[in-house]
């Protein structure tokens, strides 16, 4: 039985203050409350390593995980199903409302904002910086040593900025879009992304996704690119990234057959693309402080 099963959803909130909220889902899922969680508290988003597919009433499924930031407006009821056999192990972010609307307007400020239904995205992509940043933040309010809250408020601030930010400009299209094609274009980038997350650790080939999904290269690689923000190479080696730097946080020792394991040809191939990715060669990563001063 996981530790946290015992928890209301197995969610536990980290650091709460007037302006913002941080917590953490761990829900196995064979946990009673994984596959129908119930409404949703608040507008949240979710930051996280584990593949999970989530249904809302009345629309498309999607999948989020450790390359894709998920956004939820409140009252909302989803369904959850473990894309691969995995429950729901991700980190969550609140805004007061009000801070939210107002940072949203400075964002978006050419759109009408619905306060009841903030977030007019369902996902968006999540860089390596963002992934990172909600690492550090978690594993500082998890150690206990943010002893102002003017730092996780910052830091939470931060993020939202980047990841509204990068979810605003993957959402526009440059051409107006039918509706029964766009829905036809995200149902084929939602099942893509899938068969990846299924498959990230295989080199698999553009032709053989393709065969997959029941569309061509060219126009499953132009279509994914649009919806999402990434090429589908750029998205599976985040997910391979974000990932090893999971591992790394939780002190993987054998680097190299870390590397293997994900994919990458060559302990060298894999240091490269993390130091690229995470500013830090996965060595200097692991070897961080499990206690670390509180930075953001």
């Amino acid at each position: 039985m996981h530790a946290f099963t015992h928890l209301p959803h197995a969610s536990l909130t980290l650091f709460k203050s007037e302006l913002v909220q941080v917590g953490i889902t761990r829900c196995p899922a064979e946990h009673p409350d994984f596959s129908d969680p119930g409404p949703i508290q608040r507008h949240v988003i979710y930051m996280g390593g584990s593949a999970v597919q989530v249904e809302r009433p009345g629309g498309q499924a999607f999948l989020s995980g450790s390359a894709t930031v998920s956004f939820h407006n409140q009252g909302e009821c989803v369904k959850r199903n473990a894309a691969r056999g995995a429950g729901d192990y991700s980190n969550w972010f609140v805004l007061a409302p009000e801070l939210l609307f107002s940072t949203l307007a400075q964002l978006q400020p050419r759109s009408g904002l619905n306060e009841s239904h903030p977030f007019q995205m369902t996902t968006g992509p999540c860089s390596s910086a963002g992934y990172l940043r909600q690492k550090r933040l978690i594993q500082t309010l998890q150690a206990g040593v943010c002893r102002e809250p003017l730092g996780a408020e910052e830091g939470v601030l931060l993020l939202y900025e980047e990841v509204l930010s990068a979810a605003l400009r993957a959402g526009s299209p440059g051409q107006p879009t039918r509706s029964k094609t766009a829905r036809r274009h995200r149902s084929l980038v939602e099942h893509t992304k899938l068969i990846l997350s299924q498959n990230y650790r295989q080199n698999l080939k553009l032709a053989t996704i393709a065969n997959s999904v029941g569309t061509s290269a060219f126009h499953l690689a132009r279509v994914f690119r649009a919806q999402t923000g990434w090429s589908l190479h750029a998205y599976r080696t985040q997910m391979r990234l974000n990932t090893a730097l999971d591992a790394v946080w939780e002190g993987a020792d054998d680097l190299t057959q870390l590397a293997l394991e994900l994919g990458f040809s060559s302990h060298s191939h894999f240091t490269s693309s993390f130091k690229n990715a995470f500013g830090s060669p996965p060595s200097k990563l692991r070897s961080t402080p499990r206690r670390p001063r509180a930075q953001f």
